[in-house]
């Protein structure tokens, strides 16, 4: 069963996020993991837990958990934490995919 991590991004720095953008793809490769799907927010239907403060969302597909954490706390994925600093605030969540 495929393991999803959904990230909700808010955007500080547009050039640096695009560098992260570009470099993200390529980390995810030595933990199986891909881009399932990325989108701008354009309204909410809800927001009954207070996150609305956020312009777009990332969602990606692993193998399992193990290979999520790995990724999140791998060596390929660290060396983009300056960059990612600059560029959003990010809260990040996963879940199994039913």
């Amino acid at each position: 069963m495929a393991y999803l991590l959904t990230g909700l991004l808010r955007i500080h720095d547009t050039e640096s996020f695009e560098r992260y953008r570009t470099a993200v793809g390529a980390t995810l490769n030595a933990y199986s993991g891909t881009v399932k799907s990325r989108g701008t927010v354009d309204g909410f239907f809800w927001d009954e837990l207070g996150c609305g403060d956020f312009q777009a969302t990332v969602t990606l597909e692993f193998p399992d958990k193990a290979s999520a954490h790995a990724w999140a706390t791998g060596p390929e994925y660290a060396q983009l934490l300056d960059v990612r600093q600059q560029a959003m605030s990010l809260t990040l969540f996963g879940a199994e995919s039913a």
